[in-house]
């Protein structure tokens, strides 16, 4: 049975899988990166959890994701406005 802290911690967070990035979709990286930075004490736990050979990313590489964030999410809006100023214009 398990423990009411680890009860009150599960309601608490919000489970969410990381997102794979593909390189045909970009706007699948902003995601990607987003979710990373959204869950980044997430993944750290894990993987210093895990028996494995990856290097976890720095506290600089981590601000650069953070950044990436941010430079990418304009660009994702203007996509999301030109696809549907495209797809309103196929209508006519």
């Amino acid at each position: 049975m398990p423990c009411i802290a680890h009860i009150l911690q599960r309601s608490i967070t919000k489970q969410e899988p990381l997102v794979q990035d593909v390189p045909t979709r970009w706007n699948l990286t902003v995601d990607m990166v987003k979710r990373l930075n959204r869950n980044q004490a997430a993944v750290k736990a894990t993987l210093d959890q895990q028996q494995h050979k990856l290097i976890m990313l720095t506290p600089p590489e981590w601000d650069k994701v953070q950044r990436l964030e941010t430079l990418l999410e304009p660009c994702r809006y203007v996509t999301e406005i030109l696809v549907c100023l495209s797809n309103w214009l196929k209508e006519e």
